[in-house]
Formats: C-alpha cells, structure tokens, sequence
C-alpha cells in the first residue's frame, strides 16, 4: 500500500495504514470512529485512535487540542486502552 497522502484517502486504507506503520490514527470523522470499534471487537492491532466530535471541535482552539495531544504524548499509558476521546475543559 502507498502512502495516502491525497485529501479525501477513504478511513479505513489511512487507519490500517496508521496500524500498519504503528502511528495514531486521529480524526474528528464521526464514522472513522467506528473503524477502531471494530477492529478490537475482530481482534486486530493498532497503536491507537484520537478521536473528538465535530461537536467539540468547534469549542477547542487549535492550540487547546495540541496542547490534549502533548499531554496524551506524555502519557505512558495514554494508549491503555487504544481509543482516546478528546473533549473541551468545562
């Protein structure tokens, strides 16, 4: 498989490419969301998924939401449990 690279890469060839390269998958796409879902339940590996809705999205400043990965970063358990849900401070 080549490197995705193109807007528009369907979810499931840039996640399987991120299991394949044992890189985080990130995505604020609702249904991408469902792909890590599955592959636990069939009993697949990856290193992880980084998830936020497009209902936060819009409440988390670029720098807020970099700032939730570097702690994740730093985590050396951030990936315990492979899927991370990232939300705005209330």
């Amino acid at each position: 498989m080549g490197r995705p690279t193109r807007e528009g890469t369907d979810d499931e060839v840039l996640f399987a490419y991120s299991a394949e390269h044992g890189r985080v998958f990130v995505s604020s796409d609702e249904p991408a969301q469902e792909i890590p879902k599955r592959w636990l339940r069939e009993g697949r590996a990856f290193r992880g998924m980084v998830c936020w809705s497009q209902r936060h999205h819009q409440r988390l400043t670029d720098g807020e939401f970099i700032a939730a990965l570097e702690d994740l970063a730093r985590d050396p358990l951030a990936f315990a449990y492979p899927i991370r849900y990232i939300k705005p401070k209330p």
